[in-house]
Parts: structure tokens; sequence; C-alpha cells
């Protein structure tokens, strides 16, 4: 990949992010590829070298690997930073997990060995509830332990599964202000610790065999030529919103009501007398509401896919989005 500073950051934080010393070891595919888009997934290796990435686009994964850099040193009781593998179907699956802790419990169970996730994040993530992703790594770099305790007892038994985040947009002032007006969704400090539901072990394996033949499947479409024919990715996978409607009133910030369907805003608001059924299946509103559209958008393909410039579902979407 070939970097750009169109925006001229300082040298050191353009070479810091450049030379990213990342390396997949041993893995044929990591936990993140494996829960990546097949699609992204095939695309990132066939334009490998057409790709172009500016420094400003990295900040995040850099500040993420500084925390990492903060782990190693923190001397705590465990083991942090390791990578481990498993062969599955023939592919060496790879992952590296960031923390095993070892949590002195208060209470009669004893100890408890704590496989962690260590992440940045938004607030509003919390907010709206965690990705899948974060259950699906942590439980995939649970049943790679397993895998590896059979034969390594380096690995201790985990116990239970939880990440941890550390807020990039979290404001003291906020989080008081949210307290005092009765809002509990609002983070009240800066890092929060959150179980993650812990899968069994067959669903654990399952789930990397599936994912495992999707990629394979992407992989070897990738080797024969066939770009074209490539999985193309869900609406999950591309973060994909629902165009919605507001109904808004003047002189208010927030809407009265949101939703999907444009036909039901109009009846609720007929409902509650902001505005009035007119003949033949006709409607006014009353006087300062209106109604605002607000678009879905595909949030990953738009912001964070690094090879959506070569996707042809994105050129395709983009193009429809534009005939409306």
């Amino acid at each position: 990949m070939r970097f750009t500073n169109r925006l001229n950051f300082p040298t050191a934080i353009a070479e810091a992010v450049k030379n990213d010393p990342y390396s997949p070891g041993e893995s044929d595919i990591t936990v993140t590829q494996l829960l990546s888009p097949p699609q992204q997934v095939a695309l990132r290796k066939h334009c490998r070298n057409e790709m172009v990435e500016d420094v400003s686009d990295r900040i995040y994964a850099l500040m993420g690997q500084a925390m990492h850099v903060v782990l190693e040193r923190a001397n705590i009781t465990g083991i942090t930073e390791k990578r481990v593998y498993a062969e599955v179907d023939g592919w060496v699956v790879g992952g590296a997990f960031d923390s095993i802790a070892l949590v002195e419990e208060e209470t009669n169970t004893g100890s408890e060995w704590i496989l962690q996730d260590y992440k940045q994040m938004s607030i509003y993530e919390v907010i709206y509830g965690l990705r899948p992703e974060k259950t699906q790594q942590l439980n995939v770099l649970d049943w790679l332990l397993k895998v590896n305790q059979r034969s390594d007892r380096t690995y201790p038994p985990i116990n239970r599964l939880e990440v941890v985040g550390i807020f990039r947009d979290w404001s003291k002032p906020e989080a008081g202000r949210r307290k005092k007006a009765g809002d509990e969704t609002y983070p009240q400090n800066q890092v929060g610790i959150y179980p993650i539901n812990r899968w069994d072990g067959e669903r654990q394996e399952a789930f990397v065999k599936e994912r495992l033949q999707i990629h394979r499947t992407a992989d070897e479409l990738r080797n024969a030529g066939k770009i074209g024919n490539l999985p193309e990715c869900t609406d999950d996978e591309r973060w994909a919103t629902e165009t919605t409607f507001a109904l808004k009133k003047e002189g208010r910030k927030s809407a009265l009501k949101v939703e999907e369907d444009h036909k039901k805003l109009i009846i609720w608001a007929i409902n509650k007398g902001h505005a009035t059924q007119a003949p033949e299946d006709t409607y006014e509103f009353k006087k300062g509401v209106s109604i605002e559209t607000r678009p879905g958008i595909n949030r990953r393909c738009q912001d964070y896919c690094d090879v959506s410039q070569f996707c042809n579902q994105w050129a395709r979407i983009n193009s429809t989005e534009d005939m409306k």
C-alpha cells in the first residue's frame, strides 16, 4: 500500500503510520480477516499494489497500537499480546489477544482468568449497543486458546470474556449533564468494562468453520480472476441504515417522531394533532411542522473501507443513489 499525507501531518506521525510493525505471523487468515466481509478481504489481496490511503485515515489505528504498548508495560498478573494459531480444514487461523488477566474475586468464587479485549471506541457504541463483531472476536480467540491449551499449559483456562472500552470522545461535563437529567445511557467514566456472552465450544468451532468456508470461496474466485463474482457485502457488513423520516417542529431541536415508514409518520402526526386530514387522502401540517427526509447510508463503505474504490457493489450503490 502507498500512503499520502494530504493534510501535511508532522513527519513523526506520518512515519509512525507507515512503519506499522503488524504481522499476521504464520496465519493464512487472521481473526480480524475472518470477521471482515469476504469481498473486502479478497479485494485487499487483489488490489494491494494499487491501494492508496492517506495518513489521516490511520490515526485511530495508530492510537490503538499505542494502547497496546501501554499494555505491554503494565506488568499485570497474566499474559498480554500473544498470537495463537489453529489449523482448520487446511488453513491456519491466527489471532492475537490483548490480555488474559488474573482477577482475585472478593466473593467465595476465588480467582478467575478473564480474556480481555481493549478497545478505543466511541461512547455511542455503548449507547446504541456493542457491535456483534466484538462478541465474535472474543469467542473466536477463546476457541483458539482452547485449542492451544491442549498442548501448551502456558495458557490458563478462561472463566469469562470482557471488553475494556476507552472512550475517545467522552466528556466529563456531558456525563454530569446527562446524569443530572436522568440519562443513564451515557458512560460516567472514560473507561468501561463490558461482559461478553461466551458461546459454548461447539458453537465457537462451528462459527469459525462457517466463516472460513465463506472466505475460502471468495479466495477461490479471486484466484480464478472472477472478482465480479465475489460474494457481496450484506446490509450488516456495510453498516447500512435505512432512510428515515422525521417529524420536525419549528423551534424544537429534536424530532417529534422518527419513522422508517412515511405513511405511518403522517398517520401519527394526524392522530397527535400535528396535521389534519384533507380531501382525497391528502393532509395538511400545522404551522411550523414539516417532515425531514434522512437518507440511509452505508457507513462502512462510505467512511471505513479502504477498498471501496475498487468495489463494484459500492459503485452500483452510488450510481443508484445518484439516479434518485
